[in-house]
């Protein structure tokens, strides 16, 4: 009976060590701190709803402003991952939950390619499995992703 106590201790131990767990990333400013060299620079600018991951610019239309804040009254949390593509399906993201005025809303942001997660096509895990709210297709069709720099 120890054996098999100790067997369970053991398994338990090894499992845990090896469970996903998202990286907290810091919006200090704009300046999204936290991500690896390659997604930067990054900026969440909450005020002209803009993400820019990279030297890519998310350019989100109007119809998506139900998802920021209305007043300086929020608190904001932001998680990413980005290794765990041989786990698991899901591609590099950012999760971004912003709790207002006692709502909680959020942005789930695909960082390869660039682009917003929680569409009608992945509306279900969105929705049931991580409570984020999806976008419909309408609105989701007028999102762009557009190069930065002095070229662009």
């Amino acid at each position: 009976m120890k054996k098999l106590l100790y067997v369970l201790i053991l398994m338990s131990a090894y499992s845990s060590s090896w469970a996903h767990q998202d990286a907290l990333i810091k919006l200090r400013g704009v300046q999204l701190v936290g991500l690896p060299e390659k997604y930067q620079p990054a900026i969440f600018d909450l005020e002209r709803h803009l993400f820019s991951i990279a030297g890519k610019r998310l350019v989100v239309p109007d119809c998506y402003g139900q998802f920021f804040p209305k007043t300086n009254n929020y608190k904001i949390s932001i998680t990413a991952s980005w290794y765990h593509s041989e786990i698991t399906d899901l591609p590099p993201y950012m999760g971004m939950r912003i709790t207002e005025n006692g709502e909680s809303f959020g942005h789930f942001i695909q960082l390869e390619p660039l682009d917003l997660f929680c569409n009608n096509e992945n509306k279900a895990f969105c929705e049931n499995i991580l409570n984020y709210k999806s976008i419909g297709d309408s609105c989701y069709e007028k999102i762009e992703v557009v190069a930065e720099g002095p070229a662009a």
